[in-house]
């Protein structure tokens, strides 16, 4: 009988232990798992918010700068995002002295879509300019293209990031909340239900209107009016300010 038992122990695992182990490493992924997503989540959000605080910065150098001046009336405009990333050139730019488009954020650039939204990190950004009677203009083509109305264009822009899984487990959501800025500079965000790529087939994409994060009341196709600081903006949401 001690032969036996040796043989058998000498043999290999028993079936106890390999479900010991299997239920040891069950519990480690159970734990694991979720704090890297997690961690994956806040790191894309942490992106989306410092690619909306360059765009604010660049935004005023190229004002500043004059680098966009359709009206040419000597006050710098604003820009679309294919002529931030140097997809195309600013307007005005070729035809005023035939240089090459400056690049300030280059991690946009072969990352635009048709429509002229971007996706970075998880997350779908979105830049709008005032057209005619603050009438949102995006860059790109199909849905939102449109012309900017140059003095407007001078004083106001505003872009949105909102994630491209918002729910989900496989593959995990790659963030929460949508996120604002403008020329004032602050990024807001909300908890609003937006994502570019929806669970459940046949599911429609929810985009932030241009207005969505501006006081109330307001067309949600406008663009022009202070953002809403701590209240519920156009689109129903409260938007906060990102410290």
């Amino acid at each position: 009988m001690h032969e036996g038992r040796r043989r058998t122990a000498e043999g290999g695992w028993t079936i106890l232990e390999v479900l010991l182990v299997l239920l040891f490493l069950g519990l480690l992924l159970s734990i694991s798992v979720p704090n890297l997503l997690s961690a994956r989540q806040r790191n894309d959000e942490a992106a989306a918010v410092r690619s909306l605080r360059e765009l604010v910065a660049v935004q005023e150098m190229i004002r500043a700068a004059s680098v966009v001046d359709e009206d040419r009336d000597g006050k710098g405009e604003y820009a679309f995002l294919e002529e931030i990333c140097g997809e195309r050139h600013p307007r005005s730019f070729a035809s005023r002295d035939g240089g090459t488009a400056p690049v300030p954020l280059p991690q946009f650039r072969h990352k635009l879509l048709e429509d002229g939204e971007a996706e970075v990190c998880g997350y779908r950004f979105r830049l709008w300019l005032p057209g005619p009677g603050g009438t949102a203009a995006g860059g790109g083509k199909g849905e939102g293209a449109g012309a900017p109305d140059p003095a407007l264009a001078a004083k106001a822009w505003c872009a949105y990031a909102w994630p491209l899984r918002r729910e989900g487990t496989f593959p995990p959501p790659t963030g929460r909340r949508t996120f604002f800025a403008n020329q004032a500079g602050e990024v807001l965000s909300s908890d609003g239900a937006y994502a570019s790529l929806p669970p459940g087939e046949g599911a429609a994409p929810v985009r932030p209107a241009p207005g969505a994060a501006f006081l109330a009341p307001g067309p949600l196709a406008t663009i022009t009016g202070a953002p809403a600081v701590g209240t519920r903006g156009r689109d129903g949401n409260v938007w906060t300010m990102v410290e």
